[in-house]
C-alpha cells in the first residue's frame, strides 16, 4: 500500500501481517484452495487473538477502534499469500459487519459484533441475485411490512461465505428503496446448491480447485421489526 505515509504503528502492523502471512498461511493456502476449505476455526481464533478481526470496531464491542486503513493494510498483506485468511479479516472489518455497526440497533451490535471480534461468529452478506448480479438497483427480493414484522420474498446467489458463516445479512427492496439490511433472526430461508466458481488458484477449470458459494431462496420469510432499522434477516444461523 503506497501513496501516503504510514505511521510507525501502521508499519509495525504491516510487518506483523507480513510475518503471519508468510510463516502461517503461505504453506497452507494451496491445499485450502484445492479442497475449497473455509478458514479453519483455530485459524479464525488466531486472527482474533492477533486483533485482526476487530481493527475497526469500537472498543466497547471488543475492537481496537482503529481507522479502516489499518484493516486494509492487514488484508493486503494476507491476500498476497492466502485468500481465506484475508477474506476473514475483510468480512470482519468491512461489508456486513459495517452494515450492522452503522445501521443496526444497539441490541444487534451487542449481540453480533463482540462474537465477530472474538472469532466466534462470521457474518456473510447476500446482495447478488440470479437475474441481477450485484446490481442492487435491479434486485427483486422484496420486504413488506406485516404487523410488527416484515415478510421477505426473493432469491440470492453468489453469497460469499454463505456455506460456513454463522449468519448473513441480506439486502432487499422496501418501499421502492434498495437497502442493506441489518440482521434479525429468520429460520425459514432455504439454502440450496453450492455453486463452484474459480478460486484464486483454480487451474484450467479443474472443479477440485474451485471455491464454493451459496444460493438461497426465501419464501415468506419473516423478520422481526426493530424500530429505527430497515427490515433484514439472518439465515443459516448457528
Amino acid at each position: 500500500m503506497t501513496g501516503f505515509p504510514l505511521t510507525a504503528e501502521q508499519r509495525q502492523l504491516r510487518e506483523l501481517a507480513v510475518q503471519v502471512a508468510r510463516e502461517v498461511y503461505a504453506p497452507k493456502a494451496a491445499q485450502w484452495d484445492l479442497h475449497r476449505t473455509p478458514l479453519p476455526g483455530d485459524e479464525v481464533r488466531r486472527l482474533a487473538e492477533l486483533g485482526f478481526l476487530g481493527i475497526v470496531h469500537d472498543e466497547k464491542y471488543g475492537g481496537l477502534g482503529s481507522p479502516l486503513v489499518d484493516a486494509l493494510i492487514v488484508i493486503e498483506e494476507l491476500a498476497k499469500e492466502c485468500r481465506p485468511a484475508a477474506f476473514q479479516v475483510f468480512e470482519a472489518n468491512t461489508g456486513p459487519n459495517r452494515v450492522i455497526e452503522f445501521f443496526g440497533t444497539e441490541e444487534q451490535r451487542k449481540q453480533i459484533l463482540p462474537r465477530v471480534v472474538s472469532g466466534e461468529a462470521t457474518v456473510a452478506v447476500a446482495i447478488s441475485a440470479p437475474d441481477a448480479g450485484s446490481a442492487a438497483t435491479d434486485m427483486r427480493t422484496r420486504a413488506r411490512k406485516d404487523g410488527d414484522g416484515y415478510v421477505i420474498n426473493g432469491t440470492k446467489r453468489w453469497i460469499s461465505g454463505g456455506g460456513h458463516a454463522t449468519c448473513c445479512t441480506s439486502a432487499c427492496c422496501y418501499r421502492s428503496c434498495c437497502l442493506p439490511c441489518p440482521p434479525t433472526r429468520v429460520r425459514d430461508a432455504d439454502l440450496r446448491r453450492r455453486d463452484r466458481l474459480a478460486g484464486r488458484r483454480a487451474d484450467g477449470g479443474d472443479p477440485a480447485a474451485r471455491a464454493a458459494q451459496r444460493h438461497a431462496r426465501r419464501r415468506d420469510a419473516r423478520a422481526a421489526r426493530h424500530d429505527g432499522a430497515c427490515p433484514g434477516l439472518v439465515f443459516a444461523g448457528r
